[in-house]
């Protein structure tokens, strides 16, 4: 059974096993993916990729939870975990990166893109 996710309005996106999508996606909702997806990904919530579900394009989300296919480049401005049965391929920004044991991760990854202070202007 699917695990419910919370988002600040109450709402959750699903694409369900079975269901094919070509295209881009923008939301404000956390975004659940058991099907299979083609374009990008735009989120200010959370995204997860379900044991099941392909993920072909680039995401840039919130936090991003990686249980099945990736091939593509993700940036998780927070936290990105890719799950024992995770599979990723491609590049990875993100602030904090958690790889379970046995799961898949070729590409590149860059840490720590907290947007930095200004320098200050010497007098």
């Amino acid at each position: 059974m699917a695990k419910q996710m919370e988002t600040h309005n109450g709402q959750t996106n699903i694409v369900a096993a079975g269901t094919t999508i070509k295209g881009d996606i923008t939301t404000s909702g956390d975004l659940r993916l058991d099907g299979f997806i083609e374009g990008t990904i735009d989120s200010t919530a959370r995204l997860v990729i379900g044991n099941q579900g392909v993920f072909t394009g680039d995401v840039v989300a919130e936090n991003v939870d990686v249980m099945g296919t990736v091939t593509g480049n993700i940036e998780a401005k927070d936290t990105l975990l890719i799950k024992a049965d995770g599979k990723v391929t491609g590049d990875i920004k993100t602030n904090t990166l958690i790889i379970e044991q046995h799961a898949v991760f070729n590409g590149s990854c860059s840490m720590g893109h907290k947007p930095e202070a200004a320098p200050e202007k010497k007098k």
